[in-house]
Parts: structure tokens; sequence; C-alpha cells
């Protein structure tokens, strides 16, 4: 293994951070002594691990992870004292057996160039490592489709290990920020999503949170558009049927949303016969079920349309952000339903026909305004936070808004204004 000596680095004595170089000698002799000892393998391997995994990993998982990745096994006991001798100060593991870098000025340290410009940990590759080992969990048979129709996740009798979860919810995030001359990728990115998808989209069912999917749709997304934007060599057909997915896992959850959480184990037999006869869930997953039986005409493909509300009142003003969709109605309520899944959220109150609707961009604050009054709300409490009278017109941006009253105008941070007395 390859010393990571003359790491380059410029600090600024006047602006620098304090004791930033005694920081990084005390790294190199560190790395140095890991280097020199016979877990210098199994270190390197825990680190990239920690370092590369967007939340703490359990020790289990990590002692799982270790063994898929090298062969290798921690034994031990406890485990975390075995932890911290192999990798020394450079990670803890807290009260809740999570392993954590000890400071971000060590994540740093270690991803970042030497002079010869290579890091002690390359973060690409690391992400296509990981990536590469999610991706055969979510290919092998913790996550198989049941054989039976009564069947869900795990009733097979396969155990769950302590990884397949994290693989679930994270293996797009590392997918997202592999190195693209990394092999394979593609190929078990495609047999995942010919085979154990509806598996994955059951297990992230069963925490009672889609975002998940919507999640792990987008950073499939982004691998593919790297791919493209870098002219990748691979099979294009596999990629192809990685964008068709990434399009219906959206479907899939603004669609069936609230039966999916009711019910997570239908995604195996009731979902795909209740999809259009063009979908690809239809087309892979949709076998004839036994005792079931579909009345009615089944669209060819999915509606442009992803999902549609009625209101006995007229709709009178509509705004949405990243988490949020605002509809105000004749009633003078104001609907919140969730940017993500469409689903209700909560009404507020409001009193006035709301004729206009702004979120800022943080969707902290909600702004209403009919007939000269102004109300400020605050969507996550659904409580009302600023009422305005006697206005004459008003201007909003994501980051500040502005009114004019009387004769007088004044414009307004957001955050500033809510929180002012």
């Amino acid at each position: 293994m390859a010393r990571p000596g003359g790491f380059s680095r410029v600090i600024d004595v006047e602006t620098g951070p304090q004791g930033a170089l005694e920081t990084d000698e005390s790294h190199l002799h560190t790395i140095d002594s890991i280097i020199d000892s016979p877990n210098a393998e199994l270190a390197k391997c825990i680190l990239t691990w920690v370092v590369s995994a967007p939340r703490p990993l359990a020790v289990d998982e990590l002692t799982e992870a270790v063994s898929l990745d090298i062969g290798q096994t921690l034994t031990s006991s406890p485990l975390s004292q075995q932890l911290e001798r192999i990798t020394g100060p450079l990670i803890v593991v807290d009260g809740q057996s999570r392993v954590r870098i000890t400071h971000e000025t060590t994540s740093a340290f270690l991803t970042q160039p030497r002079i010869d410009g290579v890091s002690w940990i390359d973060r690409p590759t690391a992400h296509a490592r990981v990536a590469e080992l999610c991706l055969e969990i979510l290919c092998g048979d913790q996550f198989a489709p049941p054989k039976h129709q009564r069947g869900g996740v795990n009733s097979d009798n396969t155990p769950a290990s302590p990884l397949s979860i994290y693989a679930a919810a994270h293996f797009s995030h590392h997918l997202a920020r592999s190195s693209l001359t990394a092999n394979g990728h593609m190929s078990l990115l495609d047999k995942f999503l010919r085979t154990n998808v509806l598996t994955w989209i059951e297990k992230l069912a069963q925490s009672g949170d889609l975002s998940g999917l919507l999640e792990g749709a987008r950073g499939i997304e982004t691998y593919l558009t790297q791919r493209n934007n870098c002219h990748t060599v691979g099979d294009e057909a596999q990629a192809e049927t990685a964008r068709v997915w990434v399009t219906e896992i959206h479907r899939l959850v603004a669609v069936f949303h609230s039966a999916i959480l009711a019910m997570p184990s239908s995604v195996h037999f009731l979902l795909p016969q209740l999809c259009p006869r063009g979908s690809i869930t239809r087309k892979l997953f949709g076998t004839p079920t036994e005792g079931l039986r579909i009345v009615g005409q089944l669209d060819e493909d999915w509606d442009d349309r992803l999902t549609c509300y009625l209101f006995p009142e007229r709709a009178l003003s509509v705004t949405c952000c990243e988490h949020l969709v605002a509809i105000g109605v004749s009633n003078s309520n104001i609907h919140l339903y969730s940017a993500k899944t469409f689903e209700f959220v909560a009404a507020l109150p409001n009193g006035r026909r709301p004729g206009f609707l702004a979120f800022d961009s943080t969707s902290s604050f909600l702004v209403s305004c009919d007939l000269g009054i102004l109300e400020l709300w605050d969507p996550c409490s659904y409580s009302l936070r600023k009422l305005i009278g006697c206005l004459v017109g008003l201007e909003a941006s994501k980051d500040d808004w502005g009114y004019r009253a009387g004769t007088g105008s004044r414009r307004h941070h957001w955050q500033r204004f809510c929180t002012s007395t």
C-alpha cells in the first residue's frame, strides 16, 4: 500500500484554521502507523466505507460490508474496541454503536489529492466499489420476489442481513457518485431492475415512507446522465431499460402511493395487474394472478397527468416548492399536498379567499393574500405567523418579498421578517 506522504495543502497563516498544519501532521503519523501494521488493508476498507457512507454505519453493517468487500471478518468483542484499534483515532464508535469519522478534517485529509495527484481514498473509486456491493445484495436472494401470492419480504425464510436495508436505501447515492471507469454497474443495475425491483419497493414501503424510492430514481438518473455525457461504451438497451424505470418509479409512487403503504406486499401480485398494458411493470411482472380478475378496460400506457384534485369549490390560486403544493380554494382554505407523492398533507383555515400564494426557497413560509390582507403561514406547524392589512401591492421571490401599504412600500427577507416581533 502506497504511503500518503506529500499531501499538497496551502494554508493562509492569516485566515487558515488554527492548528491545521498540526492536524495534518497528526493524520500523516496515524496513517503511517496504519500502513506499517498487518491490518493495513482492513483499515483502509473500514475507512473507505465510513468516509463514503451518507450516514453513520452501524457496527453490524460495517462488519458485513468488510466481509463482502475484502473477505475479512471482524471477530473481537467488543467490536468497537477492535475498530478503534485498527484505525487509531480516525474513527469513533458512539453510544448507539454507530461508526463515525472523528472530524470533517479527517475525511477531507483522507480524500484530498497528494502531490502526485493520488488520494489515499479516491472518492469516485470508493463509491463505485460500494455501489457494486450494494447492487449485488439487491440482485441476491434477500430481494428475490416471493413464490406465493400471500408472500412478502422474507416469506421464504431468507434472513435479512444488516447491510440489506442500507443497500436498499443508499445504493443509488453511491451509484451517482461512482467512477465511470468502473465495470459491471450497468449489468448489475439491469439485472436488479428486471428481477428484484419490486421487493426493493416493498422493503422501502415497510418503513412507511416512499421518498426513498424517488431518491433512488434520481440517483439512477444522475448515473445515466453522467454515463451519457462521458460517452461511456456499453449496452444501450440496458441503459434504456433503466431510463424507463426512472420514470416508472415516479408513476408508481404518484398513482399507487396509498395502496403501496397500506399493503407493501401487494406490489408483487396486485400492482402489476393494475398498471397500463404498455408499462414496464406490467410487461415484466404482470403474470396472471390466481383469483384476481380485472373488470374494465386498462389503459395502454401511462396518462400524461400524474394526479388530479377535485374540489367542490373553485380553485383560485396554486403554488409549489420542492416539498409542497399549495392550492387556494374559494371556501377560504389552503390545501397542502406533498410535491413528491401528491398526497394530502393539511388544510390551512385561511379565513379569506386566497387569491395569491407563494413559498420561500426553503419551504419554510407560505404567504397568502387577498382583498388587501396578507397572511404569512408556517406550513410545518400549520400556524399563522404574521398578518398585515391595507395592502395595495405584493411581490414575492424565493429569497424575499415586498409589499405596498398605503403610501409606503417595504421589502423583507422571509426569515428575518417571520422571526421579528
